[in-house]
């Protein structure tokens, strides 16, 4: 769910609070008693309210002796309906948030929440004690930690005032052509090898058949992939206007960003003219190192790194399924250490130039402190990204 740490920290700490009360299942009861202990805009409103400006729950109170007071009127604890359990309370929390623009619910979104709620009993007890919706909704700007904001906002508008430095689209177009060399170099070669066992004939009549027949498996698995990572990335970050020349710089329509769990698997995606930028929580979290990672992302669109990569993966497929017919023993060793040293080669001057382009407008500050946010690289991890000393050289 999209919220703050201080809202998510509230919510596991009502938790608790309705686990050692015995009480199931957790309500806005708990969720106002973790707000009050939890730093932020709901805390501070909570503290403001208090009549002798303390903070709730550490105002005097007569001692419990377990039985009503002179003149206490009791009720039965049904009356006036049930408090709104707490998932209810983030529910309309975070969509109070997004309809203010906000990127994530906060803990004066829930605490708004409770005072609107339509069971009406804590909003009526908490407007007894001075506590009204209206100057709580203001906190945000009074607990500038908990905004609500997203820190990548900014790295983005800005991004869209610099769009006019990137690659234009003939440079874009030649990358294209450019990029199908090497698989055209690795059909020479077998061709060469096979020309006087198998033929040239069938290796080019079978690379064919299967290269315009798995083209449309490779788009079918691609969009199934694509579903599946866009399901695991429910969170969206809204996109500033100010990002427009940057979409008409790279011929998109619509950009999407979502923040998705973990670190280090920041990537981009691409269907059409349409596009979206996956950042992790830890990315998003350390703005020094995002302005860096977004250009990264963005100098793959520019690249077109993903749509070039759809006739390659089928032209290999096709050479695969030709080699492995041709029965030439010669052929299938030259496909095989020849794709692994090309393939190679080609992602490592891919994720290179991406590099030298997030340099050129984050900055080497940035590489520097991506770089030394980064985790060592498994040895796999090697077939797709050079290692992290080259690339913070060549990039600077």
């Amino acid at each position: 769910m999209q919220v703050t740490d201080q809202a998510r920290y509230a919510l596991v700490l009502a938790a608790e609070k309705a686990h050692e009360s015995g009480e199931r299942p957790v309500d806005a009861r708990h969720l106002l008693l973790a707000l009050a202990e939890t730093d932020g805009g709901a805390r501070h409103a909570l503290t403001r309210s208090a009549p002798d400006g303390r903070e709730p729950g550490n105002q005097a109170s007569p001692p419990d002796t377990g039985r009503p007071g002179p003149g206490a009127k009791t009720s039965p604890p049904e009356s006036g309906g049930p408090f709104p359990p707490a998932p209810e309370i983030a529910a309309r929390a975070l969509a109070r948030a997004r309809t203010a623009g906000r990127d994530y619910a906060t803990t004066t979104d829930f605490l708004v929440t409770v005072l609107d709620a339509d069971d009406g009993r804590l909003a009526a007890m908490l407007h007894a004690a001075g506590l009204d919706s209206a100057p709580a909704g203001r906190d945000h700007a009074d607990c500038c930690a908990e905004n609500g904001y997203s820190p990548m906002r900014p790295l983005l508008a800005a991004m869209g005032a610099r769009a006019g430095g990137l690659p234009g689209r003939a440079r874009t177009r030649l990358h294209l052509l450019t990029g199908l060399l090497p698989l055209l170099l690795l059909y020479a070669l077998v061709l060469a090898v096979t020309w006087d066992t198998a033929g040239p004939e069938t290796i080019l009549a079978v690379g064919v058949a299967v290269l315009a027949a798995g083209f449309p498996l490779i788009l079918l698995a691609e969009r199934r992939q694509l579903r599946a990572l866009l399901a695991a990335a429910p969170d969206p970050v809204a996109v500033p206007t100010g990002i427009r020349p940057l979409l008409d710089r790279l011929g998109l329509r619509d950009l999407e960003v979502r923040r998705v769990p973990g670190a280090g698997a920041d990537r981009c995606l691409r269907r059409g003219r349409r596009a979206w930028l996956l950042i992790t929580s830890d990315t998003e979290e350390h703005p020094d190192r995002a302005g860096f990672v977004l250009w990264h992302e963005v100098a793959h669109l520019v690249r077109r790194d993903v749509e070039s990569s759809r006739p390659r993966r089928a032209g290999y497929l096709g050479l695969y399924a030709a080699t492995l017919i041709s029965l030439d023993p010669r052929a299938l060793a030259v496909l095989v250490v020849g794709g692994l040293l090309l393939g190679v080669g080609r992602r490592w001057w891919a994720e290179l130039a991406c590099d030298r382009l997030a340099v050129r407008f984050a900055g080497v500050d940035a590489l520097r402190a991506w770089a030394a946010g980064r985790a060592p690289a498994r040895a796999r991890h090697l077939l797709t990204h050079p290692p992290l000393g080259l690339r913070a050289a060549v990039a600077r």
